[in-house]
């Protein structure tokens, strides 16, 4: 019977911050653990490192908690803001924008409406915000690969 992984935030930071060697090898395992789900066993289950929970096979949540804990992190997962909606979640106006980024007001709302821009301008787009930019490419098979050195040169202006 497959089973629907749930990645809870902290796992995917510790996740993140290991080398591609070994994320690969995680997520691997990980998918899988997804795949095959109980059709495993025991042995691979008790295989893991450090485990907290040893019986984990014999670990579970009701089904309504599940579910509800699928439908949070399906939220959490699609979560899609735009640029403007961002800055608009974050309760800075355009104007306070421009200032951070000493550029007039129209020239960042001439930014938010761009289909097409410099990866370093949402870098820097983003710092002004308070945030960072972090660059994933997804393939089939949920491979994910977290890009490194783009956008991180300066340029002038947005």
């Amino acid at each position: 019977m497959p089973w629907d992984l749930v990645l809870v935030p902290k796992f995917e930071e510790r996740l993140d911050v290991q080398n591609s060697m070994l994320r690969n090898d995680i997520v691997a395992e990980l998918k899988l653990l997804e795949k095959k789900g109980t059709f495993l066993g025991r042995s691979k289950v008790d295989t893991l490192k450090g485990a907290k929970l040893p019986n984990l096979m014999e670990t579970s949540l009701p089904p309504e908690s599940q579910e509800r804990i699928n439908e949070k992190a399906k939220k959490l997962i699609a979560h899609e803001l735009s640029l403007q909606e961002m800055r608009k979640a974050l309760a800075i106006s355009q104007t306070e924008m421009a200032a951070r980024l000493e550029l007039g007001q129209g020239d960042i709302s001439k930014f938010e409406r761009r289909e097409d821009v410099y990866v370093s301008s949402v870098r820097k787009y983003l710092e002004a915000m308070g945030g960072k930019l972090e660059l994933i490419a997804k393939f089939p098979e949920k491979r994910r690969y977290r890009i490194k050195n783009i956008g991180e040169l300066a340029d002038n202006g947005i």
